[in-house]
């Protein structure tokens, strides 16, 4: 059976080092998640370059920016800039953003409690890494499948504990 552990950390810079040093651990990207509120505004035209420093890197990654508002059609000029009267912006990397479907993080209410639920979170506590990741907490999470070598478990909570993770929660 599969199992998740989760975080919230007090910033984004802080959740990228955690991402790189599960990575230097052995912990297999392709198991690592990490779901952060995106500014609000910023110039996306660079967003297809791959930044060889960010946690984001060879992670499996779902914007709602790229999405919400465009998914019936063309792209209007405007969309290179800015997305027009959204309020908040998530974006998830990882086995999470999978379990989201893409653009259900900024279209649906509950899709961050729900995927979290889906990996065996109780839905109190996926409520409230909900509430610390739209206040600008960031998520880091690994998944455990039955292939996972067995010392990733400590391994993944130990990394999580060493960087300052708060609700460190193992499903």
């Amino acid at each position: 059976m599969a199992r998740f552990i989760a975080a919230a950390f007090a910033d984004r810079a802080q959740a990228e080092r955690v991402v790189h040093a599960l990575k230097d651990a052995g912990i297999a990207s392709k198991d690592i998640s990490l779901v952060a509120r995106e500014a609000m505004s910023e110039d996306v035209r660079d967003r297809g370059r791959e930044d060889e420093n960010s946690a984001f890197t060879g992670l499996a990654v779902s914007a709602a920016w790229d999405r919400v508002g465009w998914q019936v059609g063309g792209l209007p000029e405007f969309r290179t800039q800015v997305a027009p009267d959204v309020k908040i912006v998530i974006i998830a990397a990882g086995p999470i953003s999978i379990s989201l479907g893409g653009p259900q993080v900024g279209a649906t209410g509950g899709g961050i409690v729900g995927s979290l639920n889906n990996f065996g979170i109780p839905l109190e506590i996926g409520k409230e890494f909900e509430r610390r990741i739209h206040e600008g907490q960031p998520l880091v999470g690994v998944l455990f499948t039955p292939e996972s070598p067995p010392g990733n478990v400590p391994t993944a909570r130990d990394t999580l504990e060493r960087f300052g993770g708060q609700q460190i929660t193992l499903s």
